[in-house]
């Protein structure tokens, strides 16, 4: 039996090394040949050294090279499973059951040539007439998948929801036909991840939506901050607000519909012959300031913020002044405002403590709305009506012109056909204009642009004012002073010394008139049309302007004696003179004691933004800004303005204690956003501060919403 078995081992040892023997013989030259050569499955190139059985059928004789010993195949596949047969090729009736089955017998059918196959040793083919497809197999009656057969040279093709194409980047690519197979698809653009790239990546039709910056851009430097109602940012009354409150819905308007009397303290008087300003405290006297103006200054017009419009009429200049500190501003970037001042504290400014012409910080500006020349440019009436514009009456040129109260660019003219001399606005708006030179009053509505003559028959209307019950005043250059009523349409007169000049009301129902030749003051009765009183200011005054501030008391221009005169109007006694510049001569409303005719309910609202919560002093990060712009979004019921001022910081004492740059506006009228980016403020925190104003009705403005626009710049 051992010897049995010994011959058995020996002659199974003798047959696997000639089936060893014989395979190797056959198959070396056959991968020598093959060696240089490669076979492409799609696009993808196969070594045929690896595989030296493409395209042929595995007889009973061949066997398999593997990295593995002899045993890898039971140890790595099961035999089933490399060489698969079924019951076409291979009969497991019960009969032949029992029968072993020889794997070396199967043969690997392979049509495709891609090593996939019945009984290949790679695995079976979902699709043996197609080498592209193996393990998986596409649906190439429905898809013109990338190995698919294809039949035209080439198609579109698009890979992604075709009702995305043309929509944002998506667009189709070209799919070409090569050896009776689909190519991949080139050029196609399908949906991406959305970026902030001004392109709509996702193809949804929305560009950037998601992943922009607050300031609604591509710019993640930039931070956008908005106030409204329902937001983390609500609008806040604080202590910094006046007269504010919040309505049912979180929006700002006015507390008390009751008029809020504007009261300034200051009366400027034109030095004609010297060519300034003097800028005097009505309460003290003193002259606090006195600027260098244009030729030959003559009105002064003070506005509702508290500046004065200077026209000059021995250029054609128009010059406008802050009327305090807050309001100017530092041109020259030393962090402070160069302006006159009475450093001496004498109450008189001398000549050391003005500064050179157009070198004083609080001069706004000055502008030549109808040229600069001579006396033939001469502006000679002066006027602000409630929306703040300023209203400048040229002599020779017969016209009216609006003036922007920021800027002072020209916005409209209204033709006169008459010289104009003295102007006062009533709180309906019309401007009323004594017509010096065709000897009438002209009554000008600024909507319409109408202009009606009224014949003045008592000599040429000079100075001129609006009392108390909406009658017309105008001196004449003579003994009178006459009233038109302009419900009658009736005149009436007063007759008293000489010689009329400027006039002024009081809300008490007096007048006043500077009489230059008596050196003295009229005063007359509104109502009774009686002379109660002629007030003497002494030898070789000569006044010929007259004001009244908003304490009630009467100021007399002395054009002779360079003084102002003081006068108590109630004991009708002189309180005192205080020194001005040379050649004083002023008419218009030099206190802006002729804006009460029309005041009306006001207040202002102020919303901080930065490092600032809830409108209190409190930071959360420290981030320097360089703030762009402001925008405010509100309802304006009729005649209702808004006027904006901001101011930025660092600290909280700076803010507190810095002045507001503007007014801005009036707003309608000129058009938000607001852009200070030239002006290079910067700081951790920024004020804006909104100064609402009622219309006729006493409606109050709606503030809505506040944006501002900053970037970062640490």
């Amino acid at each position: 039996m051992t010897k049995c078995r010994l011959l058995a081992l020996i002659i199974l040892i003798l047959v696997i090394i000639f089936v060893f023997c014989g395979c190797s013989k056959d198959s070396e030259g056959e991968n020598a040949k093959k060696a240089a050569d490669s076979t492409k499955i799609g696009d993808v190139a196969v070594d045929t050294t690896e595989k030296n059985n493409k395209n042929k059928e595995f007889d009973a004789g061949d066997t398999f090279s593997t990295p593995n010993t002899s045993d890898s195949l039971q140890n790595d596949a099961n035999v089933a499973d490399i060489f698969q047969s079924d019951s076409s090729d291979v009969d497991f009736s019960d009969s032949d059951a029992k029968k072993p089955i020889d794997p070396l017998t199967l043969k690997c059918i392979d049509h495709d040539g891609d090593y996939y196959g019945k009984y290949c040793g790679w695995g079976t083919d979902c699709d043996d007439t197609n080498p592209n497809f193996n393990t998986y197999c596409p649906d190439c009656t429905k898809t013109n998948h990338p190995g698919c057969p294809c039949l035209s040279a080439k198609t579109t093709c698009f890979s992604a929801d075709l009702n995305l194409v043309g929509v944002g980047i998506c667009k189709t690519g070209v799919q070409e036909c090569k050896g009776g197979f689909w190519k991949q698809c080139v050029g196609e653009v399908i949906p991406e991840k959305e970026y902030c790239d001004s392109v709509d990546n996702n193809c949804n039709g929305v560009i950037d939506e998601g992943v922009k910056s607050t300031c609604n851009n591509c710019d993640f430097g930039c931070f956008r901050e908005t106030a409204a109602p329902k937001t983390d940012n609500a609008l806040v009354v604080s202590d910094f607000s006046k007269n504010i409150k919040l309505d049912k819905d979180g929006n700002v308007v006015l507390k008390d519909k009751k008029a809020i009397p504007i009261k300034f303290s200051y009366i400027w008087i034109a030095n004609s012959q010297e060519a300034t300003v003097s800028k005097l405290n009505t309460k003290t006297g003193a002259e606090v300031a006195r600027y260098k103006a244009c030729a030959d200054p003559s009105r002064t017009a003070v506005d509702l913020v508290g500046d004065v419009w200077v026209a000059c009429r021995g250029d054609g200049g128009v010059m406008k002044i802050a009327g305090s500190l807050k309001n100017c501003k530092d041109t020259n970037g030393n962090a402070k405002i160069d302006t006159s001042e009475d450093k001496n504290k004498n109450k008189k400014i001398e000549l050391g403590e003005m500064l050179p012409y157009l070198k004083d910080e609080c001069v706004r500006f000055i502008v030549y709305p109808e040229g600069k020349g001579n006396w033939t440019f001469v502006p000679r009436a002066a006027g602000v009506d409630k929306d703040n514009y300023g209203w400048i009456g040229f002599w020779k040129k017969e016209k009216l012109i609006k003036l922007h109260p920021q800027t002072g660019k020209k916005l409209d003219s209204i033709p006169l056909k008459c010289n104009p001399y003295g102007l006062a606005i009533d709180k309906n708006g019309i401007i009323w204009i004594a017509g010096r030179g065709c000897d009438s009053l002209l009554r000008v509505d600024p909507k319409t642009k109408k202009v009606d003559k009224i014949q003045y028959s008592e000599g040429s209307p000079y100075g001129m004012t609006i009392d108390s019950f909406g009658n017309i005043w105008v001196a004449n250059t003579a003994e009178l002073t006459s009233r038109y009523n302009p419900q009658t349409k009736k005149w009436t007169h007063v007759k008293h010394g000489f010689w009329s000049r400027g006039v002024a009301s009081s809300k008490n129902g007096y007048v006043y008139v500077a009489l230059d030749s008596s050196n003295s003051v009229a005063k007359i009765n509104a109502k009774t049309m009686k002379l109660e009183k002629e007030i003497f200011l002494g030898n070789n005054r000569y006044p010929v302007g007259i004001a009244v501030d908003h304490d009630g008391f009467v100021w007399a221009i002395n054009q002779f004696k360079n003084s102002a005169t003081k006068i108590d109007p109630i004991k009708e006694k002189i309180i005192a003179e205080y020194p001005v510049g040379n050649g004083p001569y002023t008419y218009s409303d030099m206190t802006g004691y002729a804006l009460l005719n029309y005041t009306l309910p006001s207040g202002y609202y102020v919303h901080s933004f930065g490092l600032f919560v809830t409108n209190n002093y409190v930071s959360e990060s420290k981030s320097v800004k360089k703030w762009d712009w402001i925008d405010i979004t509100a309802q304006f019921p009729k005649n209702s303005y808004i006027l904006m001022y901001y101011k930025a910081g660092y600290t909280p004492t700076v803010m507190k204690n810095s002045p507001w740059s503007g007014p801005f506006g009036p707003f309608p009228s000129a058009k938000f956003p607001i852009n200070i980016e030239k002006d290079k403020v910067t700081g951790f925190y920024l004020q804006v501060k909104v100064v609402l104003h009622a219309g006729d009705d006493k409606k109050s403005p709606v503030i809505e919403k506040i944006t501002v626009q900053s970037h970062v710049i640490n």
